[in-house]
């Protein structure tokens, strides 16, 4: 409504006194208070016309609405998606013509004013071709526009227009039209309205004569505009802001900094100081007419006077889209980021945003983003580009980028190439996709896990074909990556035409192994195995025979074939895989043999996996595996000790007895012997699988041996590459917390960092685990803010929302080492570091509690900031209420322009009620019976506290008290409590059951009444709120 309001459109919702049918551009909430003691009123309804139909359009006037309601400025990127979506749904109304002029008035604040205008003109060309005739409102708003963009348009003309029309100029119409005059220096032009003005008695405000001081200056007569400023005195009026800003912006046209300056202090010293976007619209223009040096000066002044909410960044992106980079930056640079805990987004990323929506080049983005990381080192405004440009569909802009970053050694990733090459195949543009595919190849290879070798195979090489490019085409553009690409060919060829097919094509080339290692590469093999069994078994003959074709790959190839017959329990196909194994003389790895699964197989399949499952050591040296009969690991493992160890003695050279003593000394918890077998193991040059040496890992972890748990970490990695889990480094990282080594504790989180697992939610929620319980267990504050700096100085595990528990773990484990001042700074930091404010309750009610007003008030700007002033205001009186001040808190809620936040409140009473906080609970129902919230809500959380702690009696009672002031209870609380006595076994008193009664008979009422207005009868077994549930 506060939007409909400036927009001067209040009066086109209503017709008459009857809703317009056709679309709206406000969706209207209808509040109904309660009624009279026993009045049974029916709902009205409410017809669909009133609410907008598309969920987009919904969603984007939603977000215009909320902007324009907290004066925040409407960017290209929303502007562009409101006029699409009223567009999409046919025939634009004048309210919808309203808004877009309306906000074409001073925005959208990222494009320059020549393009403000042209969208005015284009809204307006097109309200013409609909044939709709505007209404004077209409055309004011179009005047505004005109004005506000300061274009020199022909005021006659448009008052012309307006008599065409058939429209009546008001007081606004003259207003403006004396402004359009006065912008040009026209002062005869503008008395003449203002004769008319006079003939219509109509009164004459004090905008009137801004303008006509803005007039007589253009016209070069500054001492008629002083007489004007005495003039506004004299007949009974009072300047205001805007008089001052009038003077003080011509002067800046000129650069003439002190007399921006003297009205700037007769403004301040009236008690009408200019509002920070005036100040800063004063810097544009003086930077717009080629006063850039004395802008810097006035920039200074500007910026001692405060922090100016989100009024910088959008002037610093309209100097963006004016061309003024340079003095965006400056503008970006100077205002203050942090006064007196007063809180800004510093990441700089609105400015690279602008230039790219402005069409800047590649070059000077990437300049700009080196600006900002100079000035905030933990902006990723280079990312952000890439995003950006992504965004906004300009795909070259963002290759561009790419290479440049690549050029400037930025760590690229395999995400920030996929969208160029989608792009690219979406316009068929093959020379695109070859351009990113190359950047895409040139990306370091990272281990099985790696998504290079997946968009290779799933995203480049598709679109290659989609662009008409055939594989000769893709291998000579990509000489030197032959191999791999020959790879690629042969995975496709599998998965559509067979593996005789794919031998047949790849038959004299040479193939790279990697592709085949990738996590989803064995999956095309799946396709065809019950037909062509043994042609795969030629396959994986014929990956051995490559020379380029190394163990490893053949092993993870292999290993993931038998899994997945082991999988599916085909026991025929494997036994016939086995067999093809063994006549090639391709073997396997041990640790197959551990699949829990095959122990349900045959026993000649079992005899075969021990002839093939050899150690990794002897696949490495290509060894033939004995063909005697030895155990069996499952056969040791069931075997004694000494029975093993006397096995071993027979079978020195075998590795799996070694293996069996050293997981029974596992079992043991046998540090000793653990550390003795783990040498022997590592002297005779047996290799431990992935699987057990996590195992030995994690062992040594518990015994709290982390020198070697290290050793075997860098082992692990050995095999691995980066491809570990982050909980591996983690895990080491926590015991050494607890050790008191912070400083190794630090290259483990490192490490950690650097993994490229693709982690889980397990994976996730044990890595969220281990970093907090290394902040609990840290001792000093040093520590604990060495491994918190750690844990998010870049490229962090866990980023934004998801990071919240751990930051809130921090701030928890602070307060127990640091006094409130030394813990306020610490919120502080983290808010300007990742802009969010974990554990507020826990750090309002601390500082309630002790009456530390000072730092209340440093915390309570933090978290304005973080959350907005209607969110936190609500936060703040909720911990009064828990601190057992309600009276404060009911205060801080009765707050003028305070927006009552009904979900926030419920659950804060729901928190209450899990912790049994029925004093707390009791207070805030209390505090609530004031103000605009449902009581019966509030009620029903009341009772649920009440019967949570056993008091069914105080229930009652507030049921019964209730009763008398609205009424009649809401009967799923009263049917609640009846449960919690039956629950009980106490006999319900006999006004609930009164009151339940009532309360059918009241719905049975309401359903009589309502089927009288209703076509139709209602849905059988369907029972209609009583009263009161409505009103909730």
């Amino acid at each position: 409504m506060a939007a409909l309001i400036r927009c001067g459109l209040l009066g086109l919702s209503f017709r008459a006194g009857v809703f317009p049918q056709s679309k709206n551009i406000v969706r209207y909430r209808l509040t109904l208070p309660y009624g009279s003691v026993g009045i049974n009123m029916t709902p009205p309804v409410i017809d669909r016309s009133m609410v907008t139909s598309a969920m987009v359009k919904d969603k984007v006037l939603d977000d215009v609405h909320r902007k324009l309601d907290y004066n925040q400025g409407i960017p290209t990127q929303l502007f562009e998606s409101l006029r699409a979506s009223l567009e999409d749904q046919g025939t634009l109304v004048e309210q919808d013509f309203g808004l877009l002029l309306h906000i074409c008035s001073n925005g959208p604040f990222d494009c320059p004013t020549s393009k403000r205008l042209q969208l005015v003109d284009e809204i307006w060309s097109k309200l013409e071709g609909n044939d709709l005739t505007p209404s004077t409102k209409l055309y004011n708003i179009k005047l505004k526009a005109y004005c506000r963009n300061k274009k020199h348009f022909n005021a006659l003309d448009e008052l012309m227009n307006m008599k065409k029309l058939g429209l009546n100029p008001d007081k606004i119409t003259y207003s403006l039209l004396i402004e359009g005059f006065c912008l040009k220096g026209d002062i005869e032009g503008a008395n003449s309205v203002l004769e008319a003005m006079k003939a219509s008695q109509l009164a004459i405000n004090v905008t009137v004569f801004n303008s006509f001081i803005t007039g007589h200056l253009k016209a070069g007569s500054p001492e008629e505009a002083s007489k004007v400023l005495d003039l506004i005195s004299s007949s009974g009026l009072s300047p205001n802001s805007q008089t001052y800003f009038n003077f003080a912006s011509f002067y800046a046209e000129e650069g003439d900094m002190d007399s921006v300056v003297k009205y700037m202090m007769e403004a301040e010293e009236l008690g009408i100081s200019l509002e920070h976007s005036m100040l800063l619209d004063l810097h544009r223009t003086m930077v717009a007419n080629g006063h850039a040096s004395v802008a810097a000066k006035l920039l200074q002044i500007i910026s001692e006077k405060g922090v100016f909410s989100l009024s910088f960044m959008q002037k610093s992106c309209h100097l963006v889209a004016e061309g003024f980079v340079d003095a965006a930056v400056e503008l970006y640079t100077v205002m203050p980021k942090a006064d007196d805990g007063k809180l800004l987004n510093n990441s700089g990323s609105f400015l690279i945003k602008s230039m790219v929506v402005n069409g800047h080049n590649a070059q000077d983005i990437f300049n700009t983003a080196d600006k900002v990381v100079e000035i905030c080192p933990r902006s990723i405004a280079h990312r952000n580009a890439l995003l950006y440009a992504y965004k906004a569909d300009q795909i070259d802009l963002a290759v561009e980028l790419l290479e440049l970053m690549i050029s400037k050694n930025h760590t690229i990733k395999v995400p920030y190439i996929v969208p160029a090459i989608c792009g690219y195949q979406k316009e068929k543009n093959s020379e695109g996709v070859y351009r990113a595919t190359k950047l895409l190849l040139n990306l370091p290879f990272a281990g099985i896990r790696d998504d290079k070798i997946d968009q290779l195979v799933r995203c480049s090489y598709p679109a290659l074909l989609q662009c008409g490019q055939s594989r000769e085409d893709i291998v000579e553009r990509f000489k030197e990556h032959e191999k791999l690409w020959n790879s690629i060919f042969f995975l496709d060829d599998v998965l559509t035409q067979g593996f005789d097919v794919a031998i047949n094509n790849a038959e004299g080339k040479q193939l790279d192994g990697s592709p085949f290692q990738w996590a989803d590469g064995p999956n095309n093999f799946f396709k065809f195995l019950p037909q062509q069994i043994d042609s795969c078994v030629k396959a994986l003959e014929f990956f051995d025979k490559q020379p380029s074709f190394d163990q490893e790959n053949l092993n993870y190839l292999t290993g993931r074939l038998v899994r997945y017959f082991i999988n599916s329990r085909n026991w025929s196909l494997l036994e016939k895989f086995l067999d093809g194994l063994l006549e090639k003389k391709i073997f396997l790895v041990q640790t197959l043999k551990q699949i829990s699964l095959l122990k349900e197989a045959p026993s000649n399949i079992i005899e075969k996996m021990d002839q093939l499952c050899v150690g990794t050591s002897s696949l490495n040296n290509q060894q033939r595996p004995r063909t005697g009969k030895h155990l069996t690991l499952s056969q040791l493992e069931q075997q004694s000790e000494e029975e093993v160890k006397e096995y071993l003695k027979k079978n020195p050279d075998r590795f799996l007895p070694r293996l069996v003593l050293l997981h029974k000394a596992m079992d043991a918890d046998d540090l000793e012997s653990i550390k003795q077998r783990l040498r022997e193991i590592q002297a005779l040059d047996f290799s431990l699988t992935l699987v057990q040496t996590m195992r030995v890992i994690t062992k040594l972890i518990q015994l709290k041996e982390t020198e070697m748990a290290i050793f075997y970490f860098d082992e692990l990695k050995k095999q691995t590459g980066d491809s570990y889990k982050p909980t591996v480094p983690l895990m080491i990282a926590e015991e050494l917390v607890k050790q008191g080594n912070i400083e190794g504790a630090l290259e483990l989180i490192t490490a950690a960092k650097n993994s490229q697992h693709s982690p889980d939610t397990r994976t996730k929620l044990a890595t969220r685990a281990m970093f907090v319980s290394m902040l609990q267990n840290a001792p000093t504050v040093e520590d604990v803010s060495a491994l918190h700096s750690a844990m998010f100085h870049s490229d962090p595990i866990y980023s934004g929302t998801d990071s919240t528990f751990i930051h809130g773990s921090y701030i928890r484990k602070m307060s127990e080492l640091q006094d409130d001042s030394e813990l306020v700074n610490t919120v502080l930091n983290v808010y300007q570091a990742h802009h969010i404010f974990p554990v507020h309750d826990f750090v309002l009610e601390r500082l309630i509690k002790k009456k530390d007003v000072e730092n209340l008030k440093k915390v309570m700007d933090i978290g304005n900031a973080a959350f907005g002033s209607n969110f936190f205001h609500h936060k703040l009186a909720i911990s009064f209420i828990r601190c057992g001040m309600p009276a404060r808190g009911a205060t801080i809620l009765k707050t003028p322009g305070l927006k009552m936040n009904e979900r926030l409140i419920s659950v804060n009473c729901q928190a209450m009620v899990r912790r049994k906080e029925i004093d707390a609970l009791e207070s805030m129902v209390n505090v609530m019976k004031e103000m605009p919230v449902s009581q019966a809500t509030m009620l029903s959380h009341l009772v649920e506290g009440y019967v949570t702690v056993g008091n069914l009696k105080q229930a009652t009672e507030s049921i019964q008290q209730f009763a008398l002031d609205y009424n009649l209870p809401p009967r799923k609380t009263v049917e609640f409590l009846l449960k919690a006595y039956e629950s009980s076994k106490e006999d319900a008193p006999e006004v609930l059951k009164s009151l339940l009664s009532k309360c059918s008979e009241s719905a049975t009422q309401s359903q009589d009444s309502s089927s009288l207005d209703s076509d139709s009868s209602p849905t059988e077994g369907s029972e209609p709120p009583s009263r009161t549930d409505s009103a909730s």
